[in-house]
């Protein structure tokens, strides 16, 4: 569906899986939309950080996941 995407991360992403240097639309296709309410969700001038139930997702200031943690 997406051809830009390379073949590796669509394989994580049909598995439910992340991976450092993936976007934020890459990100949602793998784990879904993130709470928008909750604390963990934020941005600021390092990123941005998409909470999930168990995990915390930090993408850099180009929008690419840098790390990720457990909440």
């Amino acid at each position: 569906q997406h051809s830009d995407w390379d073949s590796e991360s669509v394989l994580l992403i049909r598995e439910g899986f992340i991976a450092k240097g993936m976007n934020q639309e890459q990100v949602k296709a793998a784990w879904g939309k993130p709470c928008r309410n909750c604390t963990g969700t934020k941005k600021g001038p390092w990123g941005e950080a998409w909470e999930y139930t168990t995990q915390v997702v930090f993408f850099g200031t180009d929008g690419k996941v840098i790390r990720w943690e457990a909440k």
